[in-house]
This record gives C-alpha cells, sequence and structure tokens, in this order.
C-alpha cells in the first residue's frame, strides 16, 4: 500500500476527529479472556460487548474473573464515529451489586477539541481586546467608584 499526500490529509482528519481517551470504570460480566495478546470482552448489563486488553499486570489475573462481574479501570479509547474502540484496563477487581449500579454504563465521549487554528480571529481596532480596552462598562463618576471601594474595605 501506498501513501501519498492524500493519505496523509486522511489520517490528519481522523487524528482530529477521533474523541480523546477518558478514565473510566466500567462493571461488567468477563465473558472471554485471550492469554496472548491479554485481551478480554466485557459484557455491559444492557447486553452491549465491549473489548479490553489489560495493561498492567499479569496476563494470567484475568482467570479468575471468568464468568464473573468485575470493575475495569482504565482508559476508554474511542472511535473517529466517537464508539468506543477498546478500554485499556489497568486493574480488575470483582463487583459488588451497588458498584453495577454506580458503573454499568460507558462513558461517552467529550467533544472533539477544535484545533487552534480554527480557534483564532484576526482582531481589528474595534473587536477583540481593542474593542474594550481603556473603556469602563459603566457610567459611574470616579467619585462613587471611590465611595464604593471604601464600603468594600
Amino acid at each position: 500500500m501506498r501513501v501519498g499526500p492524500g493519505s496523509l490529509e486522511t489520517i490528519r482528519q481522523l487524528r482530529r476527529a477521533t474523541p480523546q481517551p477518558r478514565r473510566a470504570r466500567v462493571v461488567g460480566l468477563i465473558d472471554a479472556i485471550r492469554y496472548s495478546d491479554r485481551a478480554f470482552t466485557l459484557v455491559l448489563e444492557n447486553g452491549s460487548k465491549v473489548r479490553g486488553v489489560l495493561t498492567e499486570g499479569d496476563p494470567a489475573s484475568l482467570a479468575r474473573f471468568f464468568g464473573r462481574e468485575a470493575i475495569v479501570s482504565g482508559l476508554v479509547r474511542y472511535r473517529p464515529s466517537g464508539a468506543v474502540l477498546r478500554i485499556e484496563a489497568e486493574r480488575l477487581a470483582p463487583a459488588a451489586e451497588e458498584d453495577a449500579a454506580a458503573w454499568s454504563r460507558l462513558p461517552q465521549a467529550l467533544e472533539v477539541a477544535e484545533s487552534a487554528r480554527a480557534l483564532r480571529r484576526p482582531q481589528g481596532p474595534r473587536s477583540g481586546l481593542a474593542r474594550i480596552f481603556g473603556q469602563w462598562p459603566g457610567d459611574e463618576t470616579d467619585e462613587e467608584i471611590e465611595q464604593f471601594l471604601a464600603v468594600l474595605s
């Protein structure tokens, strides 16, 4: 496969469109585990499945959670569409009933931040800070301001 100038722009657009990862806790049933790549499948209360990868610790520790409810703590990564790609699990722990009530849903992706370039607007003498610099927003006199400040202090 060849990568050309058009491909690079597509990659940049996808990168900009992909929401930032979020730290989260999610409770679900550990339905499948794979020792070789530290992967597991988490089935949520609503029946949806999420792929997970154990990033820290011994992959053999996944075996004790097989077929059981677990609370998974880690980083949730998203696709450009905002859908969850995977959970990069740093820690798994047995889940209590009250955990399921609080953590049984995946966190939604936060909005994608616009690039700094898109936020920049040119400023002229009648816009931005130049429009308000040197102006007092009220019509109070200097004496009234001094009296007000004296009352405050």
